[in-house]
């Protein structure tokens, strides 16, 4: 248990440590998870919560208070390149360069993927995603992003695609951009559920489809790469707020007009 007056970052779920899915390490998918901020549970906007020490992280003198806060996004970008089996040289596509999308990128980039390639929308994500290593970013606006892949691949396409962006579109298109043989993996959440997708081409393709749901036996993990300097997750707070403004970082969050990537709330 951390001492007293420890800095710590917390771990948002507690899983029920009984059912077969926590038995066997899998606990992201206990159905009796208490998870921050899910309803019927409150969340974090407050100056005091009740925790588990068991999900409470000492941070390391090296890490600050910020970036103990961003080892929660972390998390889900580690396990979705866990999810995807990723090894040193791949060529990896990263659909959406919001929040998790960067740190997607960044995990992907600790876990020695080749060539890692970002697409979206906003011009501003885009060159903070080349900022934080990225080797090409591209905006589907300014051209057919297929054959962008495919020039930048000499044909043969990208071996792992993730989804970060939450799009009808991007799902369909995760299936269309991945070579034959490859690996994709879903993170985003689509706004409208089903969604239509090639089960055909999936075939045809005999890719590999694989779900993330927040992630499992990752925060110790993420505090060591963040205290070794890996992981520069500092850079992607582009606006901080107080507590008593949450409801407009909220709002910042949501509308994406002032080049918001990640705002910070400081209680």
């Amino acid at each position: 248990m951390p001492p007293v007056g420890s800095r710590v970052a917390l771990e948002p779920g507690v899983p029920c440590g009984r059912c077969r899915y926590c038995r066997t390490g899998r606990y992201n998918l206990c159905p009796h998870v208490i998870f921050m901020a899910t309803p019927p549970v409150d969340g974090a906007l407050v100056e005091y919560v009740a925790w588990p020490a068991d999900f409470a992280y000492p941070l390391p003198a090296s890490v600050s208070l910020a970036e103990g806060a961003l080892l929660e996004p972390l998390a889900v970008g580690m396990h979705a390149v866990r999810r995807a089996g990723l090894v040193p040289g791949v060529t990896l596509l990263i659909q959406g360069a919001g929040p998790i999308g960067q740190v997607t990128l960044l995990a992907a980039r600790a876990a020695g993927a080749g060539r890692i390639f970002v697409t979206d929308l906003d011009g501003a994500r885009l060159a903070m995603a080349k900022r934080q290593g990225a080797d090409a970013v591209l905006n589907p606006l300014d051209g057919e992003v297929g054959e962008a892949l495919a020039d930048l691949t000499d044909g043969d396409g990208v071996d792992v695609v993730i989804e970060a962006a939450g799009s009808a579109l991007t799902f369909r298109q995760s299936i269309q951009l991945v070579r034959r043989g490859g690996t994709i993996v879903w993170i985003g959440l689509p706004a409208g559920d089903p969604v239509e997708v090639s089960a055909l081409q999936a075939i045809d393709k005999e890719v590999d489809i694989r779900g993330v749901f927040r992630y499992a036996n990752v925060y110790a993990d993420a505090v060591r790469l963040v205290a070794a300097g890996r992981m520069p997750l500092g850079a992607l707070v582009t606006h901080r707020v107080q507590l008593a403004q949450a409801g407009e970082a909220l709002a910042m969050a949501g509308d994406r007009k002032s080049a918001v990537v990640k705002v910070l709330v400081e209680i």
